[in-house]
């Protein structure tokens, strides 16, 4: 469902829009941080694992797993990725534009993962607001300037070891 929104929009927006080519000097540099980054904070969760302990999550090394759970993930990471830098550079700097694209993209991870219906106790509106939409708004606005800055590809690098790291590592 989602992936074939995602391609429509990516080819409505080629088509009317067309697509501009990543041309930041620093991209390098920036994959180096967002990996040195991604490294320590691996380091600090699973040292935390040893103290607290470990649970050891369902495989998805399966066939049905990686159809179901992985390759969505990468697909829509990588194209969402490609459309917010094409869309932020048809921006031009306009903050309204700028804006705009990162309330659009959080809306579109917010309602991609929304399982709470049930908004009558304060309970699950607290876990909405903290396991869904306070996360969706802060990696939009971090993708959002990461993209602006050093452009799609280090985006892509690091959504996507965040996204999958708890289906490829055997434990959490």
């Amino acid at each position: 469902g989602i992936v074939v929104l995602m391609i429509m929009l990516v080819i409505a927006f080629k088509i009317l829009f067309g697509t501009e080519k990543d041309r930041h000097r620093f991209t390098k540099d920036v994959l180096l941080e967002i990996l040195i980054i991604l490294i320590i904070f691996f380091v600090i969760y699973y040292i935390s694992g040893i103290l607290i302990g470990f649970i050891k999550v369902e495989n998805y090394y399966t066939i049905y797993g990686i159809g179901i759970f992985i390759i969505p993930i990468i697909i829509t990471t990588i194209i969402k990725e490609y459309l917010r830098y094409n869309m932020l550079k048809k921006s031009e700097g306009s903050k309204l534009l700028i804006v705009t694209t990162i309330i659009m993209f959080t809306l579109l991870d917010v309602t991609n993962v929304t399982t709470i219906k049930n908004f009558i106790t304060a309970k699950n509106i607290f876990m909405y607001l903290a396991l869904t939409l306070l996360p969706a708004i802060s990696n939009n606005i971090a993708a959002t300037y990461i993209s602006i800055k050093a452009g799609y590809k280090p985006n892509i690098v690091w959504l996507l070891v965040m996204r999958l790291y708890n289906y490829l590592l055997p434990i959490i």
